[in-house]
């Protein structure tokens, strides 16, 4: 269940494909000239503010093109993998998500995974919550949840033999549970600080004011940091070294070449579209 307040902005992410022209020239300058930004390397981004959005809020539209998503699979791309395992599949061509989630499964590094995971954890809690050399007064209690989902991530792939975690936050929070085990109280405490949090995220869009801090969320992330960043730089690197391009270029060869004409008419062909959960 999504913890966005209903008029939370909506991040709008994509997956295209070029026009057929584009993948025949030898020269790929940038595409189109439409008032918006579309390089070479295959990204868009533009944003839709308020005022113009049909929907009264505004979208944050970022897409990658087919070729470099390939490729940024293949590299275990976290920004990809969390595109992929987003629940918010708003739109996806005959079995694209399938087909995508597929090649994923097959270069996953879950290595990377957890280190994305933990540092993104990390960079959260450094940024927002204990500030620079010193601690912060008073913080957005907003971005407790951001380090907490991580690291319940990283908790999660520990305590179930590397599986991937589900996108679900509360699902996520009864998978790792107990966080205090050893201590009733605390638990109690830390669950109520957490259900709080929940409720005023979905209930509250944009920024928080800011107020002091927890020391409950505190003294357990605290706790758990160091352990989790042990345990996943303990975690194999997958070897890369066998990797099997043939599978991903019949993929890409199908989809631009045989089904490109099948594909619903737009400024770039989309394939996939997506809704991340703030």
């Amino acid at each position: 269940m999504s913890l966005s307040a209903p008029n939370s902005d909506i991040d709008l992410r994509f997956i295209y494909v070029e026009n057929l022209d584009f993948y025949l020239k030898v020269h790929q300058a940038m595409a189109h000239g439409r008032t918006k930004a579309v390089d070479m390397h295959g990204e868009v981004r533009y944003k839709i503010p308020e005022q113009e959005s049909p929907l009264g809020i505004e979208i944050d539209m970022v897409g990658y093109e087919l070729r470099r998503t390939l490729n940024l699979i293949a590299e275990s791309n976290p920004t990809i993998f969390e595109w992929l395992r987003s629940g918010n599949v708003e739109y996806s061509y005959g079995k694209t998500h399938e087909e995508l989630m597929k090649l994923m499964q097959k270069a996953l590094c879950k290595r990377k995974l957890a280190m994305y995971f933990f540092e993104t954890a990390r960079s959260n809690l450094l940024s927002y919550i204990l500030g620079n050399q010193k601690q912060k007064e008073l913080v957005n209690r907003k971005k407790y949840i951001y380090v907490m989902r991580n690291l319940f991530n990283v908790i999660y792939m520990q305590k179930y033999d590397l599986d991937i975690p589900p996108m679900d936050f509360e699902v996520l929070l009864e998978k790792v549970v107990p966080l205090f085990p050893d201590d009733v109280d605390k638990e109690r405490s830390i669950q109520e600080e957490i259900r709080e949090l929940i409720r005023r995220k979905r209930a509250v869009a944009g920024q928080w004011e800011k107020q002091e801090r927890v020391a409950i969320l505190d003294e357990w992330i605290l706790s758990v940091k160091e352990p989790l960043k042990k345990f996943a730089v303990k975690i194999p690197v997958r070897d890369r070294s066998g990797w099997n391009w043939d599978e991903m270029d019949t993929y890409f060869r199908n989809i631009v070449l045989k089904q490109y004409e099948q594909l619903p008419e737009s400024f770039e062909k989309i394939v996939e579209v997506y809704t991340l959960d703030r």
